[in-house]
């Protein structure tokens, strides 16, 4: 395939977008369930699989550029992932001990920095060193498998095809053995592969091998996604069931692969300002947990805020802004010399 373009704008702007909706995620707007529901469970719940469809497209075709052998270039791949997973999780380990060990900074000790020590070499790629990194373990292990795939199977159908059974399989291993839909005595992170980073990364690379002038009923069908998606959460919501709970999950799957695309067939012209976007994106996407829930009662009781719990939204912009002004900082800092190793943070 000849590939026309080699840099797309529009994914780093969407990046951006989607980095916010996993914030959204993880510090909810609103009191009421409903709501948030549809907004962080449903909507905002197409970020992630986005991110990984948008990282399996863009390695792909970089990898159909590349004059190197295919396995140096993704050698190098994984080792970015690699240094960039163990990079946040030294920055994450203050929020390590006290999330996972003991629940307080009072509770930290010597003893049990050495315990959570030990667990943490464990969980490292058994579930994920800290909570939204799980992104990157399931990440490195999608794009091995989906590379090593790409080089026994050439059609795009086919590997699209294994990560839909992997897909299909583990979600009917686990409803045939324990009658739910949620994991089991699984390790986290096969289900996370399973479940969701490859197929995800498997959409990547089919838009990889896809040509890049996308139609307009295509473009079209986006919104149509979007929509349905919303539809799907409204009647699925307060219903635990395998039909519903996967109904929804592809749904997410598809929007992800349709806003891709429609970024894909974007028009606008690569500018400074959309790398600086995806910089942005990276940052705030790994850097907005460092507030966590304990950080930020001791910020309510220095500001006479009496139920931290009843002003979610605040919690929400709080976090956003902190992290988009450490996010500002790093980049600032990076362009001296002596910070340079920076750049390794995104």
């Amino acid at each position: 395939m000849i590939y026309k373009q080699r840099s797309f704008p529009a994914i780093d702007v969407a990046k951006v977008v989607m980095a916010v909706a996993v914030v959204i995620i993880h510090k909810p707007l609103f009191l009421q369930d409903y709501p948030n529901y549809l907004l962080s469970n449903v909507l905002c719940d197409v970020a992630v699989p986005f991110f990984f469809a948008a990282a399996s497209f863009l390695f792909f075709r970089k990898l159909g550029r590349e004059t190197e052998r295919p396995v140096t270039v993704w050698l190098r791949y994984e080792k970015r992932l690699l240094v960039l997973y163990l990079l946040y999780t030294i920055i994450y380990l203050p929020c390590i001990f006290v999330k996972n060990h003991t629940g307080y900074y009072s509770e930290i000790t010597i003893g049990s920095i050495f315990g959570e020590s030990l667990l943490l070499i464990k969980k490292f790629f058994w579930t994920a060193s800290f909570a939204h990194l799980w992104y990157m373990n399931t990440l490195i292990l999608s794009i091995a498998i989906l590379f090593g795939l790409s080089r026994i199977v050439k059609n795009k159908w086919v590997i699209l095809g294994i990560g839909t059974a992997a897909f299909a399989a583990i979600t009917l291993l686990w409803f045939f053995m324990y009658g739910q839909v949620a994991p089991k005595g699984i390790m986290p992170i096969v289900y996370s592969v399973m479940k969701r980073g490859l197929l995800c990364c498997c959409l990547g690379y089919f838009a990889a091998q896809t040509d890049d002038t996308v139609p307009k009923w295509e473009k079209a069908l986006c919104p149509v996604l979007w929509i349905a998606i919303l539809i799907c959460g409204i009647m699925s919501y307060g219903r635990e069931s395998l039909f519903w709970e996967n109904a929804r999950l592809l749904l997410t799957f598809l929007c992800a692969y349709g806003t891709l695309r429609v970024c894909i067939g974007s028009n606008l012209q690569p500018r400074p300002v959309y790398g600086i976007l995806r910089r942005y994106s990276t940052l705030v996407y790994f850097l907005h947990l460092l507030l966590m829930s304990e950080g930020w009662a001791f910020l309510c009781r220095h500001v006479g805020i009496q139920d931290p719990g009843a002003h979610p939204f605040l919690y929400f912009c709080v976090t956003l802004f902190l992290a988009v002004a450490e996010a500002t900082i790093i980049l600032r800092l990076q362009k001296k010399e002596r910070f340079d190793f920076l750049k390794y943070l995104y």
